[in-house]
C-alpha cells in the first residue's frame, strides 16, 4: 500500500486543539483539506505527520511552536494613536488589517487592544508560540 510522500496531492480530515482541549481549527467532517506534500501549504509538523501515512490511516500529533505558527514575537506588537485611525475605521478588538506603508510590504496585524488614545496591533499569528494537537486521517493520495 502507497504511503504520503512529498509531490503527492492528499486529502485529509483534522482537528486541532490547544493543551486545554480547546478546538481551533477543524475539517474533520464536511471539508477536507487537500493539498501537495512538499508546497508550504500547511505548517511543517503538520506536513511532517502525514508525509507516510497510508490512505485510511489515522493517528494524533503534538506539534510545538517551532515547527507550528513559530515562537510569540512582542517586537511584533505596536501601539499606536487612536487619532491615526480617524479617517480609516472605528477600531475593535479582532479587527484584522493591513499594515504598511504600501500593499507590497503591508502586514496583517489583528487589533488587540482600544482605549481612548491608543490602538494595539498584533502581526503575531494568532496561533504562534502555541502547542497544537492534532487528530488527523488520511483520506486519499493521487501520487505525483
Amino acid at each position: 500500500m502507497a504511503t504520503a510522500s512529498p509531490g503527492d496531492t492528499v486529502r485529509v480530515r483534522y482537528r486541532a486543539s490547544l493543551s486545554d482541549g480547546t478546538v481551533v481549527d477543524s475539517e474533520y467532517a464536511e471539508h477536507p483539506l487537500e493539498f501537495t506534500l512538499g508546497s508550504e501549504t500547511v505548517i511543517p509538523g503538520f506536513e511532517d505527520a502525514i508525509t507516510g501515512m497510508r490512505t485510511g490511516q489515522s493517528k494524533e500529533v503534538v506539534v510545538q511552536p517551532a515547527d507550528g505558527y513559530g515562537a510569540y514575537m512582542p517586537e511584533r506588537v505596536i501601539v499606536v494613536e487612536r487619532a491615526k485611525f480617524a479617517n480609516l475605521v472605528e477600531p475593535r478588538v479582532g479587527l484584522m488589517m493591513r499594515v504598511g506603508p504600501d500593499e507590497s510590504t503591508a502586514q496583517s496585524m489583528t487589533i488587540t487592544e482600544v482605549t481612548r488614545d491608543s490602538v494595539t496591533l498584533d502581526g503575531n499569528h494568532r496561533l504562534a508560540g502555541k502547542v497544537l494537537s492534532f487528530e488527523i486521517h488520511l483520506d486519499a493520495i493521487n501520487p505525483a
